[in-house]
C-alpha cells in the first residue's frame, strides 16, 4: 500500500530550490512562470509555497498569498505522473489550513481559465463558488473565472451551506 505523499511548507533549502527549478524546467514558459517569478513572489510578505513529496523531488505545488484576511491562490500544479490520486485536493486542503494557521485568512479566491475544466471540476467539487469573470484576463485573450472559498477557519468549516 502506498504511503500518503507529505505536503510541506517551502523553507528555501538548497534541495527545495533544486526541486523547484527542476519542476519549472518541465513547464512550457508560455503557460507557466519561470523559476525567477517564484523567487520574486516568495519575497513578498505573506506569500507561501507548499509542495507535495520529498524535499528534493516534488509531485505538486500550491503558491498563495494572504492580504487583508483573504488568501489568493496563484498557482496549483500536479505532476502528470501523480494526477488522479487526489493530490490536487490534498494541496488545496493544505493551502486552506496554512492560510488560516499562518495569517488567519477568512476566505480565499483564485482565477482560472474557463477552458481548464479539470481544475474547475476540482474547485467546484471542493466547495469553491464562482463569483465573477475578468474579461480578456490572459495573454491569449481568454477570460478568467473568479472563484471564492470560505470559510478557511477550521472551527467554521461545515457550518456554512
Amino acid at each position: 500500500m502506498n504511503q500518503p505523499i507529505a505536503v510541506r511548507l517551502y523553507q528555501g533549502t538548497a534541495p527545495e530550490k533544486a526541486a523547484l527549478e527542476s519542476l519549472c524546467q518541465q513547464w512550457d514558459s508560455r503557460e507557466f512562470w519561470p523559476v525567477e517569478e517564484f523567487y520574486i513572489s516568495l519575497k513578498i510578505p505573506h506569500t507561501f509555497l507548499l509542495y507535495a513529496g520529498q524535499e528534493d523531488r516534488w509531485q505538486g505545488i500550491v503558491l498563495g498569498r494572504e492580504m487583508g484576511g483573504v488568501a489568493e491562490l496563484f498557482y496549483i500544479y500536479v505532476d502528470p505522473l501523480f494526477r488522479k490520486q487526489q493530490l490536487g485536493k490534498r494541496l488545496l486542503l493544505a493551502f486552506r489550513a496554512k492560510a488560516w494557521e499562518l495569517y488567519q485568512a477568512e476566505r480565499a479566491y483564485l482565477e482560472v481559465r474557463p477552458s481548464n475544466q479539470g481544475a474547475i471540476g476540482l474547485y467546484e467539487g471542493m466547495g469553491w463558488k464562482r463569483t465573477g469573470r475578468r474579461a480578456r484576463y490572459y495573454a491569449n485573450g481568454e477570460d478568467a473565472l473568479i472563484y471564492e472559498w470560505e470559510p478557511l477557519n477550521p472551527t467554521l468549516i461545515g457550518t456554512h451551506l
